[in-house]
């Protein structure tokens, strides 16, 4: 009985010890999340008080310099501004390779000045430098989609290229204007011309299909649906 006891009592005092180790082990973690916790949202109020920090140093800092950023824009106007109307006084003088110097100028000062980028396609154009000329025009049309030059010169330039579809193509993308129709309406038959001819060096399914686009594109639908159809029955493999 004594040695039951004793027996009892071990393990009452290991189950204690355990339960103490465990209670002990419980504390040390809750510990080091609570340390976690506060690294954390030391790390935090740190990034947020050094992101503010670098907000309001930019702010002053942009303040600082919008007057001298706005002085320096309109230099950049002005200067080009006063290129471009050198370059129109060449132009009116007949002076194509000057007004050309005048107008790289001003678009060496204002690289996206839309008007001067059609002048220069002008001039590109009357020294017979034609992928330039196009390269310009095509260009002030993307800045500057309301301005009815920039696609007629982009046409007349396409048109010496012998490109008439392209300059159709590059027409119908223009604002309504009686000189885009005007154009167009001189380019439409030139246009066909060369589709047709281009159609009729073909031969079978990719004829078909050609054709079928020509319909497609003057909005006879149902027959270019038609001409569709029939391409693919005549392809070997419509996949």
């Amino acid at each position: 009985e004594e040695e039951e006891k004793v027996d009892r009592k071990k393990k009452d005092d290991s189950r204690t010890c355990a339960e103490e180790e465990e209670k002990e082990l419980r504390q040390r973690e809750e510990d080091t999340l609570r340390e976690q916790k506060l690294v954390d949202e030391v790390k935090m109020a740190q990034v947020e008080a050094t992101t503010r920090a670098k907000e309001e140093s930019e702010e002053a800092h942009g303040e600082e310099e919008n007057p001298a950023q706005e002085a320096h824009q309109q230099a950049v106007a002005m200067a080009a501004d006063e290129w471009k109307a050198r370059g129109n006084e060449a132009v009116k003088r007949g002076n194509y390779a000057g007004a050309l110097e005048n107008y790289s100028a001003g678009l060496a000062a204002e690289p996206d000045h839309a008007i001067l980028l059609s002048n220069r396609a002008l001039c590109l154009h009357k020294l017979g430098r034609l992928d330039e000329a196009l390269i310009d025009a095509k260009r002030c049309t993307t800045l500057r989609p309301d301005f009815i030059k920039g696609f007629c010169r982009g046409a007349m330039v396409l048109r010496e290229l012998q490109r008439p579809c392209e300059a159709l193509e590059l027409l119908r993308k223009a604002p309504h204007n009686d000189e885009v129709e005007k154009l167009s309406a001189e380019v439409r038959p030139e246009a066909e011309a060369a589709e047709a001819f281009h159609i009729a060096s073909l031969g079978g399914a990719d004829r078909r299909k050609e054709e079928a686009n020509a319909l497609f594109k003057k909005g006879l639908i149902d027959q270019a649906l038609s001409a569709y159809s029939e391409a693919l029955d005549m392809c070997s493999d419509p996949t």
